[in-house]
């Protein structure tokens, strides 16, 4: 007789721990109070690194943040991104946006 393997679907993945970047993006966010794009937060992490005097290069503080970005919105969902009016990615907090993903006007500026 011939036998059938059936795939059974595994639980997802829970979405790990937070790492010390990306508590960085959310303390930005939350100590600024209103939307960051990715200069800005780049700009902040250049400081923190200068400040900190930590040995590592802007090209990999800059993965670091792009890293943080995206993990925090696609696997955490702490926060949300969207385009601001010309056209650049904002990022804000999820407790930010109403039920549309949509950051509210107040955090805007």
């Amino acid at each position: 007789s011939v036998q059938i393997k059936v795939h059974t679907p595994t639980a997802k993945k829970p979405p790990g721990l937070l790492s010390d970047w990306d508590k960085f993006v959310l303390d930005c966010l939350r100590v600024n109070d209103r939307v960051l794009g990715y200069d800005d937060f780049i700009q902040l992490a250049w400081r923190k690194v200068d400040i900190m005097k930590w040995k590592i290069s802007k090209k990999d503080t800059e993965n670091k943040v792009q890293r943080s970005l995206n993990k925090l919105t696609n696997r955490h969902k702490e926060i949300v991104k969207q385009k601001n009016e010309d056209k650049t990615i904002i990022y804000g907090l999820k407790k930010w946006a109403n039920s549309k993903g949509v950051v509210r006007s107040k955090y805007l500026s």
